[in-house]
């Protein structure tokens, strides 16, 4: 999939306007979600989002709905980890679709156990997944462009350090922890958490006054990634975005933050020929206003979203949306590990 198109994509998900007339879509949550009967006692609104022209319905009631239900929704870490059950198809709606739900990569998830099922259709970080918008987080166009990004520039570009923050609780990921070793030898990073600061004030849950407290300060956040898989960007690149640092990726090629990210926003470790290199870069970014400033322009159009009901209501739409286009039903993956692990390594 193309950036353009994704963007597209992404942009009108967040307020759709077209008008829908045809009959509402009922949707069954077969298995729970992390556990939780996920929105069973939400309403359609809630679910959707006020602005979603498409009509659907939300179940939970397997029994009462299994046999008439238009999409049929499995979660992929409630079926391994808790053991919940797939049901086989017999007596159910003609074209109704097999859903499996994941925003787990093939190296924390054993796909390889789902290949039997032929799932239809996926919802997950993958681009090229029927519902794949905002899984961790979205950029929106905004309804005017802003007048005021120049002088929040100069603002940040004068407060914040010339340095990077670290928030990190993974410590299977070695590549991205030797890389960050051998990093900050050469740049100045604040690393926090369990992997590389045991001090336990200087760790901050999200959606805190503390996180924001850590984020303001610095000009850079190391948006390291635990995997490499393909598309694999979440919710540690959105943040910093949303927080106004610059992203210094890792992990997925730069093409996928390309399709995903507003425009020049990030810095991929992969554009440099050694750590040296992007040591250097990264002192002249953070000393050079204009420079500094082409990270950030984007700013003036879009917004980010991370809220999570938000980012929900967002993927559920979009869910909404290819049920009503659907005619009919008769693709499904034939190796659904293979579409998972595509660019995996630890």
């Amino acid at each position: 999939m193309s950036s353009e198109r994704y963007r597209e994509n992404s942009l009108k998900s967040v307020s759709l306007n077209r008008e829908i007339t045809t009959e509402p879509k009922l949707i069954l949550l077969y298995t729970t979600v992390f556990g939780n009967g996920k929105y069973c006692s939400w309403s359609s609104e809630q679910i959707f989002g006020v602005t979603c022209p498409y009509q659907c319905i939300w179940s939970c009631k397997r029994r009462e709905h299994f046999s008439t239900a238009d999409a049929i929704i499995f979660h992929a870490y409630d079926i391994e980890t808790l053991h919940q059950s797939v049901p086989d198809r017999q007596n159910i709606k003609k074209n109704a679709v097999f859903i499996l739900w994941s925003d787990e990569p093939a190296t924390m998830i054993n796909y390889k156990q789902f290949n039997k099922y032929h799932f239809n259709w996926t919802i997950s970080y993958k681009l090229d997944s029927e519902v794949s918008i905002a899984s961790y987080g979205v950029y929106s166009a905004l309804e005017k462009k802003s007048n005021k990004v120049n002088k929040w520039i100069y603002n940040q570009f004068h407060q914040r350090q010339t340095s990077a923050l670290w928030f990190v609780s993974n410590c299977d990921a070695i590549q991205r922890l030797t890389l960050y070793n051998k990093l900050k030898k050469i740049f100045p990073i604040n690393g926090y958490g369990r992997c590389v600061d045991y001090y336990p004030t200087h760790w901050c849950k999200p959606y805190t006054p503390c996180e924001k407290n850590y984020m303001i300060k610095y000009k850079y956040y190391l948006s390291f990634e635990s995997n490499t898989c393909s598309s694999y960007v979440t919710e540690k690149f959105w943040r910093a975005l949303y927080f106004g640092l610059i992203p210094i990726v890792y992990g997925p090629k730069k093409e996928d933050y390309i399709n995903i990210a507003p425009p020049s926003s990030f810095i991929h470790v992969d554009e440099f020929h050694s750590l040296n290199d992007l040591s250097k870069y990264l002192y002249q970014v953070g000393n050079n206003h204009t420079l500094y400033a082409s990270y950030h322009q984007w700013r003036a159009k879009y917004s980010i979203i991370i809220d999570g009901k938000a980012l929900d209501q967002i993927r559920m739409c979009e869910l909404c949306k290819r049920l009503m286009e659907q005619k009919s039903q008769t693709r499904y993956y034939n190796n659904i590990f293979e579409y998972f692990n595509e660019g995996c390594e630890k």
